[in-house]
């Protein structure tokens, strides 16, 4: 068993982070899971099923559960309960799940599949339910050109637009797509968003509908360019979603992870090289007459490789030199080099996890060997989370720091190359 490894700023402030409203039945006692360095660890995991107004129903007790949690991304849970007509109803379609760890919020969202089974051998029936995590509402969209503008009608305007800080502009962008200023049509019921925090580089930004894919995919491509690690969070609370932009904790000084320190019990270090380091971005016209701008990649990381990778960005819907400078410089940005780091960590009196640190924070991590010298001093943000719960409250979390690209789940190579080949054709397809 390991503990700690991720968490998520409380989602509210009722008892069990949701707001208020009628409280659900009472947890079960702790159980202590780990004892590491005279440190005693005790948590106790929850799961209930949620109503269409985002309110807890019906306790759901826990045989089994896996999940995980992104900084940028969609978060997703399979838990498996014992079989009561009462549960089996209050998951059916339109219902969420909500997972907590010590009465904090650490999953919530949408059902998106519910299986009932009867064991023919022991005559046990089970439900097992998937849920994606609230931040799907956002990979369910599009970005429109016009926001208050029906679908089949984006006849005035050749991409969407914003100018300003990085922050306010994935506000604003998840606002025209899914909020209150898009189009009835497509809104989301009950999102509101949280105050701009008001950071990360200020300049244009466009998005149109191929953009990342869809809403949450633009959103990514705009935190890695923020110079921020801007991250998205979609929590809720009775009658309503809350969708904040937030910026995250610098911990790199205060919390360090190492072999030395005994709180780093493992770890899969991965460098990557970068897919883009120079990009040429060309304009309007036609062969000789097109502007064309350029850009070439700064990062250390980058430049240790002492490689040349082209990219060519084709962007004739443009006869502006900033706007092609920017799409160049864009392209080199998201082809840059990863750090994978996934870790196994002892939670401690000096770094526990969920009082001390938590998703989207920024640490330190010393990677190395008993009785050897670090090879490598890695500060970057944990970016994904990836959890397994026992029925006895065991738990084992696997936390994922680095670049946009690490991963809390192992992936193939063929996996990674598809991943790379996805992220280069979204940024060209961004830009049309």
């Amino acid at each position: 068993m390991t503990t700690p490894g991720f968490g998520t700023i409380p989602f509210g402030t009722g008892p069990f982070g949701l707001g208020g409203g009628a409280e659900p039945e009472p947890p079960p006692p702790p159980v202590v899971v780990e004892r590491v360095d005279d440190f005693t660890a005790q948590h106790t995991w929850t799961a209930y099923a949620r109503n269409s107004t985002y309110k807890p129903t019906v306790a759901l007790p826990i045989i089994g559960a896996q999940l995980v949690v992104r900084h940028v991304g969609v978060g997703s849970a399979v838990l498996t309960t014992s079989y009561t007509r009462e549960r089996w109803d209050a998951l059916q379609p339109g219902a969420g799940l909500i997972l907590y760890r010590d009465g904090r919020v650490e999953f919530s969202g949408p059902v998106r599949a519910v299986e009932v089974a009867l064991d023919e051998s022991g005559g046990r029936a089970t439900i097992q339910v998937e849920a994606k995590s609230d931040e799907q509402v956002l990979a369910e969209r599009l970005v429109f050109p016009d926001p208050l503008r029906a679908e089949d009608d984006q006849t005035v305007n050749d991409y969407w637009k914003y100018t300003g800080a990085a922050s306010g502009a994935m506000r604003r962008l998840i606002s025209d797509q899914a909020g209150p200023t898009c189009h009835a049509g497509r809104r989301v019921t009950g999102l509101t968003l949280a105050p701009d925090p008001n950071v990360g580089v200020s300049r244009s930004w466009t998005g149109l509908f191929a953009s990342g894919g869809n809403l949450l995919g633009a959103l990514g491509q705009m935190s890695v360019a923020s110079g921020a690690n801007l991250g998205v969070r979609v929590t809720g609370s009775e009658g309503a979603l809350v969708a904040s932009v937030y910026e995250p904790r610098d911990m790199s000084e205060a919390l360090k992870f190492s072999v030395g320190l005994r709180n780093l019990r493992g770890f899969s270090y991965r460098l990557a090289a970068p897919t883009v380091t120079h990009a040429v971005a060309a304009g309007q016209g036609d062969l000789k007459a097109r502007m064309r701008r350029a850009a070439r990649t700064t990062d250390p990381l980058a430049l240790e490789w002492r490689m040349q990778s082209w990219a060519y960005v084709d962007r004739r819907d443009t006869a502006d030199a900033a706007e092609l400078v920017q799409a160049a410089q864009d392209a080199v940005t998201e082809g840059a080099g990863t750090i994978e780091l996934t870790l196994s960590l002892s939670d401690s009196q000096a770094a526990s996890y969920g009082a001390d640190w938590g998703l989207g924070d920024r640490i330190r991590v010393f990677i190395g060997f008993p009785d050897e010298p670090s090879i490598a001093e890695v500060a970057e943000v944990v970016r994904e989370i990836a959890f397994e719960v026992g029925a006895d409250g065991s738990e084992k979390i696997t936390p994922a720091v680095g670049t946009a690209d690490a991963t809390a789940l192992p992936s193939s190579p063929t996996q990674r190359q598809l991943r790379a080949v996805g992220l280069r054709l979204s940024a060209l397809e961004s830009n049309k």
